[in-house]
């Protein structure tokens, strides 16, 4: 009987190590006016299609989003950040380590994929890393 329940457990335990492996938690988020800035002073700038990524070398993988209002209502701009989130989420493991700080460019449309997205920051992170 005890070892149904200890397996349960292992189950439980590999199921929420794997959430937690693919969580977006602070520690990987440029929360403060200061980070931002040294970002943008000490970082070099790329742009795709979709994305204009500022990027600045570091001991650890960071994202930070700004999205303007110019950008467009705020349904729009929280969809870009939510697409914008998932991909780095999903593909942190593959990327350099970076402080990003990442804005729409303006050909941003609603039909555009999350699929698109992860694309253009794999391909943009890479590029960076080559020139680094």
């Amino acid at each position: 009987m005890d070892v149904k329940f200890y397996l349960a457990d292992a189950v439980k335990d590999a199921a929420n190590l794997q959430l937690c492996n693919q969580a977006f938690p602070k520690a990987t988020r440029l929360l403060k006016a200061h980070q931002f800035r040294r970002v943008t002073k000490y970082g070099s700038s790329l742009s795709g299609k979709y994305l204009i990524i500022q990027v600045c070398e570091s001991r650890q993988l960071k994202l930070g989003l700004t999205v303007s209002r110019k950008f467009g209502k705020a349904v729009k701009r929280n969809r870009f950040k939510r697409l914008v989130r998932e991909a780095f989420r999903l593909n942190r493991h593959q990327l350099p380590l970076l402080h990003l700080n990442i804005r729409p460019s303006g050909k941003f449309d609603e039909t555009l994929s999350l699929a698109s997205v992860q694309q253009e920051l794999l391909k943009l992170c890479q590029s960076q890393q080559k020139k680094l």
